[in-house]
């Protein structure tokens, strides 16, 4: 499953957490809903880092982030993050 559009300021950090919740519920599809941009965005609204809101979002039910976005550079190396190997 893929949602987009999750830099809207009416909705924060819960809104997120119940909605992957609940659809850890009722589906068995996998939850790749947040691109990178929105984690970004998600923790200057909530005032947490980046870390936190990947981790909250985790928790929730979030099983990966949405190619090609999931590359990034903590080292300078290319590295490929996923939920699963996150933790």
């Amino acid at each position: 499953m893929l949602l987009q559009g999750g830099m809207n300021p009416e909705l924060g950090l819960s809104f997120y957490t119940d909605l992957f919740r609940n659809l850890r519920n009722y589906t068995f599809s996998q939850t790749s809903c947040i691109r990178p941009p929105e984690v970004v965005y998600l923790a200057k609204k909530e005032k947490i880092t980046f870390t936190e809101v990947l981790e909250k979002l985790i928790e929730a039910g979030l099983d990966s982030l949405p190619e090609p976005e999931l590359r990034y550079y903590p080292t300078g190396k290319k590295n490929c993050i996923s939920c699963q190997s996150y933790h």
